[in-house]
Formats: C-alpha cells, structure tokens, sequence
C-alpha cells in the first residue's frame, strides 16, 4: 500500500476502544463480575447499535480547534518572605521549647545532687 494513499484517511485520529466491545467476546466468557463493570464503564456490545459502524463523510461541519497552550503555572517565588517568617518563627519557638525543657533538667539535676 502507497503511503501517501493514507495520508488523507478518517481513521487516523479515531478512538478505536476495545475490540471486545464490537463482537460481545467478554459479555459470554467473563461471569466473574466483570460484566456489569464493562458494560457500565465501555457499553454493551449488544446494545451497540450503529455506535461502531462506518460512515464515510466529510466532518468539517463540526471540526473544531484545540487550545494547545500550556496552562499557566504559578510563581514559585511568590510569598516567599511570608513563608520565610513562618519558618523562623517556627524555628523560634521549637528553640524556646528546647531551652525550656533544658532547664527543666538543670532543675533536676541540681535537686539530685542537692539530696
């Protein structure tokens, strides 16, 4: 077959899905359960209808055109000093906490040696 010849074919950008949805395979062989979740998430086969069937025709009428842009990220910079603050103060207050709890200790070694 002559490349070219392909270029201009409908199927290229079709969707297939799954072919067990167009002859029914699984709807007969899989009775584990399955067949409700396939039906519910794909469709029955058999109630497919003309859903799969092939019609040859220009879709011009309905083309439309995709934005391909990148979605706009944030700043990773933005807040930055307001992040910063948080941070020291955290780090303030877990060193007030450390120096607390040293005391504390310092009081208890001074009482047992006191004894």
């Amino acid at each position: 077959m002559d490349v070219s010849n392909a270029v201009s074919l409908d199927f290229q950008a079709d969707r297939i899905g799954r072919v067990a949805d167009w002859i029914g395979v699984d709807r007969f062989f899989y009775r584990r359960g399955n067949e409700r979740y396939n039906e519910r998430m794909y469709g029955s086969a058999a109630n497919a209808g003309s859903q799969f069937d092939y019609v040859h025709g220009m879709d011009e009428n309905n083309f439309q055109l995709v934005d391909s842009s990148k979605p706009v990220q944030r700043n990773p910079q933005r807040n930055f000093r307001a992040r910063q603050l948080q941070f020291r103060k955290l780090l303030q207050k877990e060193q007030e906490r450390r120096d607390q709890a040293m005391q504390g200790q310092n009081l208890k070694m001074k009482r047992s040696i006191a004894k």
